[in-house]
Parts: C-alpha cells; structure tokens; sequence
C-alpha cells in the first residue's frame, strides 16, 4: 500500500473537525470505500501553527477585517492512482460516479457528515486485480458535521462551498437575508448530475465540434453571471443551450 504525508492549512472553525476524526466516524459508520486517513496531527493552540490570510487593501475593505485563520496540519492517507478523467470506457465512469454517490449518501445519514465539494477534483478510483473499477469520495476537510443546528444565520463556513459548475441551482441562489441558502444532501445528489453531465462532454465521443464544446461548456457551465434558472429549465427541459439556439438532449 502507498500512502502519502499531506501538510496543510486548515480553516480554524469550531464547526469544522479535523480529517482524521471525520475519518473515523466515517469509518465507525462503515461509510463505504473509507477514504482512508490513517493518522492526523493539527496544534490550533500553538501560535506557531495558527496563521491569518493577508489583510485587503484598504481601498475595498476599510475595516482591514481578516478573511481566514488557518491552523497547520498534517495527515497520512492513503494514496489513490486514478483520477476521474482517467476512466477507461465510459460504464467505468458511472461505476465510480455511482461508488462516490453511495459513500455520500451512507456519510450523510448514517455518519452525519456532509461533504461539501462534489466535484471532478473530489473523486478518485483505483483498478483491481480483476479489472473492475471502485471509485472514492475524498477531501471531506470541510464537511459539515450535520449533528450541529445550522440556520441560515450561522457562519458554517466563510463563503459558499462547493465548485461552481457543479453547484445545485438552489444553492446558487439567494434567500431572503440575501445569503446562500444551506447546502444539503440532495443539493449534492444535484451535483453528481451536473458532474457526470460535464464529464461526458469534456471526456467522451460525440459530434460536437470544438467551438461548439466550447460555447456549449461556457453557456451552461462556467460564468458566474448566469441566471440560475437557465440551468434549472436546462434540466427540466432535458436539453442544453448550444450554438446558433441549436440544442442537444441529455
């Protein structure tokens, strides 16, 4: 087995728990394919491991307010070989999308922790003796410990996780405090649709031209000024925005 040493900053948030102690929750819970974490050192009270983002120019933040505390961490996990563009056919794709899904799901009800993140980076497999395909969920250092209450007005995080071109519609939208709204298990079930989505179409065969992948990744993807209904009557509609008002099916 190989296994790596990753150092990192984390965000300091008593509502955020260290990697190693949601690992082992995941693992009490028997979340399946345990993303692996075998141990994890984090010192948040020493102030040699403890530091601040820099400060904003005072031209756009005049209070000089703080954007992040981070406390230095390291942990030893296991390694995994393959990254998600790096499936071989197509059915492997859906496999390791599917394994990813699962292990969300059981960490959210049974585990109580909620990954925030599900993306094309989060998800990595591994290939076995016999060929098949298992695919892993990694990266829960941000989870949101679902055993805590959480209303619109607790500061979980600084700001909206997640990777935009997966982002739920709901969760890109506002409510009326005129904050995002609070991420939840089926905003993620959402994600995985828009994932497989972009993955078929950054990764597979089709007929669309290059021009055409680009406007058609750009229009329904990536800018952040776009009205989120469009994506919601993408979805409902089963057909994508393409070039010249052409259109493809989902």
């Amino acid at each position: 087995m190989i296994v790596l040493l990753k150092i990192s900053w984390l965000i300091a948030s008593p509502t955020l728990k260290y990697r190693h102690e949601i690992d082992a929750r995941l693992h009490r819970y028997q979340v399946p394919n345990d993303p692996g974490v075998y141990h994890g050192v984090g010192k948040e009270k020493d102030p040699q491991q403890t530091r601040q983002t820099q400060r904003l120019d005072k031209a756009i933040n005049p209070l000089e307010l703080i954007l992040r505390t981070l406390r230095h961490y390291r942990i030893i996990a296991e390694y995994w070989p393959f990254t998600l563009k790096e499936f071989g056919v197509t059915r492997e794709l859906a496999v390791v999308l599917r394994d990813a899904s699962i292990a969300h799901s059981k960490a959210a009800t049974s585990a109580k922790f909620l990954h925030p993140d599900i993306s094309n980076r989060n998800i990595m497999f591994k290939r076995n003796a016999a060929g098949t395909v298992e695919g892993y969920l990694i990266d829960w250092d941000l989870s949101l410990d679902l055993t805590l209450a959480y209303d619109q007005s607790t500061e979980v995080q600084p700001e909206r996780m997640g990777t935009w071109q997966f982002l739920s519609i709901r969760s890109v939208q506002m409510n009326e405090t005129g904050k995002p709204l609070t991420q939840d298990r089926i905003d993620d079930v959402e994600s995985v649709y828009h994932l497989m989505l972009w993955m078929a179409l950054r990764y597979t065969a089709h007929e669309l031209k290059s021009t055409a992948l680009t406007y058609m990744l750009g229009e329904n993807f990536d800018p952040i000024d776009k009205d989120p209904h469009v994506r919601r009557s993408n979805m409902e509609s089963g057909v994508l925005n393409a070039v010249h008002r052409s259109s493809i099916c989902l």
